[in-house]
């Protein structure tokens, strides 16, 4: 798979760019090279009295990199930071041609090996380049398979979707390993769902659903964090309805009926008292608990 981004189209952007003002200080070769000739021409021959001239000599100075004539800004016009500390940095801040953006983007993108838009961004400038900007990398990584970001679906056509039978959700409900009771086995307890039929909902309707569902089967903990106490609260207490998973914790100072007793009264009086209570706690302390309550 070649995951290589086409010279072509990304230059034809990039020129779009240009030619609608979106971009600044970038060139096309023909006329950086111009510029380049003019202030070297200012400068053998001053002072000069043309205005365009003159904001040319202001912004720009004309440096040699690597054998080759660049154009610069001045050190009080560059605002661009660098890390110093890398020791493969570019002493001289320099501007490249539109056409050579291509070339920078492309090496630094296979240096950090579709490392994202960030990394590429800093190699750049520590190049010494001032003018290949973020949103020209973006624009760049739109055109890599690899990097660009995968468009969502706007729109999702509804489907139905069919529920599965309320048997096989007691059968999996049976098999939880919370679901451990101090009372035996309770296999042959009623089911949750009354209704064996499967339902079918419609997403582009109201749901309906005829059948009789209810907090039936109650699990209760306690969590013990004597390891790493919040002050004076050492333990948590844990209710879950093994039906939904529906769970309340309370903290609790210690291991007493009367704190598990008045908890147990605030979730009953809130959603209603299970017809199943398991517990992971003794049986003499269950009972205790249920005589209480």
């Amino acid at each position: 798979m070649d995951n290589r981004v086409p010279v072509e189209e990304f230059n034809a952007a990039l020129w779009k760019r240009f030619k609608g003002g979106k971009i600044r200080n970038v060139y096309p070769m023909t006329k950086y090279n111009d510029i380049v000739e003019k202030i070297k021409a200012m400068e053998d021959n001053p002072p000069c009295n043309i205005p365009g001239e003159y904001y040319l000599l202001r912004k720009f100075i004309v440096v040699n990199v690597d054998g080759k004539e660049r154009l610069s800004c001045k050190p009080e016009n560059c605002t661009f930071g660098i890390n110093t500390r890398d020791k493969n940095i570019s002493p001289k801040k320099f501007y490249v041609a539109l056409e050579e953006i291509y070339n920078y983007i492309d090496e630094a993108h296979k240096l950090v090996k579709h490392g994202g838009r960030d990394r590429i961004v800093r190699i750049i400038q520590n190049q010494g380049i001032v003018n290949i900007t973020r949103d020209t990398v973006e624009l760049f990584l739109s055109f890599c398979k690899v990097c660009r970001p995968r468009k969502r679906e706007s729109t999702r056509k509804p489907s139905s979707k069919t529920v599965v039978p309320s048997s096989l959700h007691n059968d999996r409900i049976c098999d939880s390993p919370l679901n451990v009771s101090s009372e035996g086995d309770y296999s042959e307890r009623p089911p949750i769902i009354r209704n064996e039929e499967t339902v079918k909902v419609d997403l582009n309707q109201t749901r309906q659903c005829n059948s009789f569902c209810s907090f039936t089967r109650g699990y209760i903990d306690l969590i013990d964090l004597s390891s790493s106490p919040d002050g004076e609260y050492r333990f948590v207490f844990l209710y879950l309805d093994l039906q939904t998973c529906f769970s309340v914790l309370y903290p609790m100072r210690c291991k007493c009926i009367y704190e598990i007793v008045s908890h147990l009264l605030n979730i009953f009086t809130l959603i209603g008292p299970p017809q199943i209570l398991h517990s992971s706690f003794e049986q003499h302390f269950l009972l205790t608990i249920i005589q209480d309550l």
